[in-house]
């Protein structure tokens, strides 16, 4: 960005705090569209979609009280109930997962990432508030694919995949979509927790630890709720079998930190073999047969599992932004005597730090292995 235009951004975002609630959304993400694209129609839409998510949001307890949706009335109960606790341990949820907003289909954006095939060097875009991120959102499939065709061309590999969650980090009031109360109940519950730990905390520029963090946070914290009076009160409210929730939540939970481990595992191998001075074909042969290794041992902990069914390091990275030094989150918290309130203030207290994956690690004695 040019003088010019960093000067222009500040003075259009301080602009936006003095308008109301829903232009003040809308313009927030026109601003940061318009930096990040040079598409006129791709912004209007983008400001449409969020437009549209605002103006259809209604109050929780309304909906519970009016909506003849079994199915929506028992996971909005459990949504009220996952905020609620989020407060007792530490969170701050402020205003979001107090309102409900209805869109179409399953999948709210698509979010499209690069890395180059034989180094683990990812395309990141800058943006205002959050820096760096290693990601692009889009409202059509086709528009996330076109763009990773040209990321391609531009000698990267891609890989999209469809969210149905996003979290404005506190700015707004985020409602429940509809696109998330499609998935099962234990993953509504896990996404709430998830998205207020990034309204709590938000480390600018350092997306995977925020995201690894928030993975971690919204596993266990999960398991902690389903232990709670209030969670037995929801579950006979809704008819939900507690016992078995608590128990998938505890195998979801050393799921991931044994697909974190996979991944770690295979994120320095390829590592060793991209830094060699192998030819590109020989890099390409042998990346193959770890990628297949990898995959026959995480179809020994998730027999269907597709992570690693193609070699891509674009897929990797994405892996290794949500699940990075899972059990070392883990032993930290283990560290803080189990105590939220004690955990999350040693995680504040890294906000200004420029490499967090180095304080956890050293807090473990551990040698770190942030990524590049």
């Amino acid at each position: 960005m040019t003088n010019l235009e960093i000067w222009s951004t500040k003075v259009l975002f301080s602009a936006l705090h003095y308008l109301s609630p829903l232009i003040r959304t809308a313009g927030l993400l026109f601003v940061t569209l318009i930096i990040a694209s040079c598409n006129p129609l791709y912004v209007i839409r983008a400001a449409y979609e969020e437009s549209v998510i605002l103006l259809n949001r209604e109050d929780i307890p309304e909906v519970i009280e009016t909506t003849e949706d079994e199915e929506l009335k028992k996971k909005l109960l459990w949504v009220q109930g996952a905020r609620e606790y989020s407060e007792e341990i530490g969170l701050t949820p402020g205003d979001s997962f107090t309102k409900y907003s209805a869109v179409d289909g399953d999948v709210l954006v698509w979010v499209l990432m690069g890395s180059k095939p034989y180094a683990f060097e990812m395309k990141t875009w800058w943006f205002p508030i959050v820096g760096s991120i290693p990601y692009l959102g889009f409202f059509d499939k086709e528009d996330a694919i076109a763009r990773g065709e040209r990321l391609e061309e531009e000698g990267y590999e891609t890989w999209v995949r469809g969210s149905d969650a996003f979290s404005t980090l506190g700015w707004f009031n985020d409602p429940i979509l509809s696109t998330t109360l499609s998935r099962e109940l234990l993953s509504v519950v896990n996404t709430v927790l998830h998205e207020i730990t990034h309204s709590t905390v938000w480390i600018k520029g350092d997306v995977p630890f925020n995201e690894s963090l928030a993975q971690f946070v919204g596993l266990r914290s999960t398991i902690d709720f389903l232990m709670t009076k209030e969670a037995e009160s929801i579950a006979q409210r809704s008819n939900v079998d507690l016992l078995k929730l608590r128990e998938l939540a505890k195998l979801r939970f050393e799921q991931e930190i044994q697909l974190s481990l996979i991944i770690a595992k295979l994120y320095k191998k390829l590592t060793k073999l991209y830094e060699s001075e192998k030819s590109d074909a020989a890099k390409h042969k042998e990346r193959e047969e770890i990628f297949a290794k990898s995959d026959h041992e995480l179809k020994q902990l998730i027999p269907k599992a597709t992570l690693f069914s193609k070699p891509n390091n674009a897929r990797i990275m994405q892996a290794r932004v949500y699940l990075t030094n899972l059990r070392e989150f883990h032993e930290a918290f283990q560290h803080h005597r189990s105590d939220w309130g004690r955990f999350l203030d040693w995680i504040k207290s890294l906000q200004d730090q420029s490499k967090p994956f180095e304080l956890l690690n050293k807090l473990l004695d551990k040698e770190s292995q942030p990524l590049p």
